[in-house]
């Protein structure tokens, strides 16, 4: 009876791989660059954006958001990109916008939600923005 529980219990792990845990930082071969560093108006939330260069000197960048309240924590703002984003906070503190570049002029806009659910905030589809888009057309969809 206990052999046939092993077997069970092994089975299991086998077909169900265990969660990787969500890192709590950067890896050591990204480095800040403390220019796009940016904090909330009121300081409970900093961005900090890190870069890496692969063996051809082709760049990815990272965004981190880190709460006032727990500065040895950060949460990964996903996806990683080619150049660095432009961010800004809502006036109420409940969204985060990131504005990236995505080559040739285009850029795509992300939407976080913040607060309670903060980290687990991971943006809905991006908005892709053309050149010469208005922003009002941009902000009527905005639902935050």
């Amino acid at each position: 009876m206990k052999l046939a529980s092993v077997a069970v219990v092994i089975s299991l792990l086998s077909v169900c791989p265990l969660a990787a845990a969500e890192p709590a930082g950067p890896g050591p071969e990204y480095k800040i660059d403390p220019d796009l560093t940016q904090a909330s108006p009121e300081g409970a939330y900093t961005i900090e954006q890190y870069h890496k260069a692969d063996a051809d000197d082709n760049w990815t960048w990272q965004a981190w958001m880190r709460a006032r309240d727990s500065k040895d924590k950060a949460m990964l703002l996903k996806p990683d990109q080619d150049y660095p984003a432009g961010f800004r906070f809502t006036n109420d503190l409940h969204c985060l916008v990131r504005m990236q570049k995505t080559g040739s002029g285009e850029a795509t806009m992300y939407l976080y939600r913040l607060g309670k659910a903060a980290s687990r905030a991971r943006p809905q589809s991006p908005w892709a923005i053309s050149p010469g888009t208005s922003s009002m057309a941009v902000r009527s969809r905005a639902r935050c």
